[in-house]
């Protein structure tokens, strides 16, 4: 065997029995689980200013793939409009370093969909979503990706 080969066997073991490679990732910042509580929180219009803190000006909103809000302003926007009109129930949450994953099922009774002086009819049935918040080193969310299906969420039997 040659010198370089030898020598990479010597590192390669030494690295994967140090310390660090076996031990866990270190937690992620405390500001993201600060921010985690803030999003979970059902927004008033006395708390709206301080979620509007949240994000970035550029940030972009995508549901089931489709660009929803290009912009801050079009997602406070929406989220304005809905204030005390949606019904939601948080399942849990993870918190990455860079980002937040929300799990929750959500129902929009606003009526954003219904043209203005008209009377429309909506589907009560809550949607189960996925909501991941991507943060950026700024510490303001920059990209939500929502997923979203209709119908309940459920836990299978074991």
């Amino acid at each position: 065997m040659s010198r370089t080969i030898k020598a990479l066997l010597i590192l390669s073991t030494w690295a994967l029995s140090s310390p660090t490679t076996a031990s866990p990732p270190p937690p992620p910042p405390a500001f993201i689980g600060d921010i985690a509580q803030q999003l979970m929180s059902d927004q008033t219009s006395e708390s709206f200013p301080g979620y509007a803190k949240l994000f970035a000006p550029d940030l972009t909103v995508t549901q089931d793939g489709r660009v929803v809000a290009a912009s801050k302003a079009e997602w406070l926007a929406i989220e304005q409009a809905r204030l005390g009109k949606t019904a939601r129930f948080i399942y849990g949450y993870a918190k990455g370093r860079d980002n937040i994953l929300i799990f929750d099922r959500f129902d929009d009774k606003s009526d954003e969909r219904c043209p203005q002086s008209r009377i429309c009819v909506f589907d009560p049935r809550y949607h189960a979503r996925a909501v991941q918040y991507q943060l950026g080193t700024d510490q303001l969310v920059h990209f939500i990706r929502i997923v979203q299906s209709d119908g309940l969420m459920q836990t299978p039997s074991r």
